[in-house]
């Protein structure tokens, strides 16, 4: 069989070296983020963290790479369980402004409808992030729920005490978790956890003096 596999690629340009190989690969790999835009991060009602389109499943514990000046804040209206509207924009670039979002059918009843199909205009954060791998893959999560807001108001507050502390510091690697609570109607509820624990400077490279800082801790708001 060795003999035929050497025949069959013998008419083939000869192979470059195995590293040589491996970089242009992983170049040609990291390219579907181009083509495909980054993958939508998502928490589930079950507690566990979910990616792209085909809704992979993210191991316990994954740690992802964070761009802080990614943070946007914004509005998403909701329709018949499909995005109606959607409004955002970078932290930086100041407030949207509410009163010139347009007109929606988000909260409305349709015609022969028996349940509400949205609540109108509600507030939505978002934050861009990279997996630590060796073919990097983008990610956005986004997220207009109480557990998810509040998970981003409390991380944007770790980031700036993280960058006060350490001005090498230029981009937070956090791990990803769950917490919940028991609800008297609806039975055990999951949140989303999002904890710094190490950091990373402008180049990538780890900053080494890291104490780790709880989302839990002291907060800036």
């Amino acid at each position: 069989m060795s003999n035929d596999i050497t025949k069959f690629f013998s008419g083939h340009q000869q192979a470059p070296a195995r590293d040589k190989l491996s970089e242009a690969l992983a170049g040609f790999s990291a390219g579907k983020n181009a083509l495909l835009g980054k993958a939508l991060l998502r928490f589930t009602k079950q507690g566990t963290w979910i990616f792209g389109v085909d809704n992979e499943l993210l191991a316990p514990g994954a740690r992802l790479v964070l761009n802080p000046a990614s943070m946007s804040k914004g509005y998403v209206a909701w329709y018949q369980s499909k995005i109606e509207g959607e409004v955002m924009q970078p932290l930086s670039l100041g407030p949207v402004d509410p009163s010139k979002l347009p007109p929606v059918n988000s909260g409305s009843i349709p015609p022969g409808g028996k349940a509400p199909s949205g609540r109108g205009w509600e507030d939505q954060a978002s934050i861009e992030a990279v997996t630590q791998s060796e073919i990097p893959l983008c990610m956005i999560y986004k997220t207009s729920s109480l557990g998810g807001m509040k998970v981003l108001l409390d991380l944007a507050s770790t980031i700036v005490m993280g960058f006060a502390e350490n001005p090498k510091r230029a981009y937070p690697v956090v791990e990803l978790g769950a917490d919940s609570y028991q609800h008297k109607e609806y039975g055990q509820v999951f949140t989303p956890i999002i904890e710094v624990v190490g950091w990373l400077d402008v180049n990538g490279e780890p900053v080494e003096d890291f104490a780790k800082i709880g989302n839990k801790g002291k907060s800036l708001l």
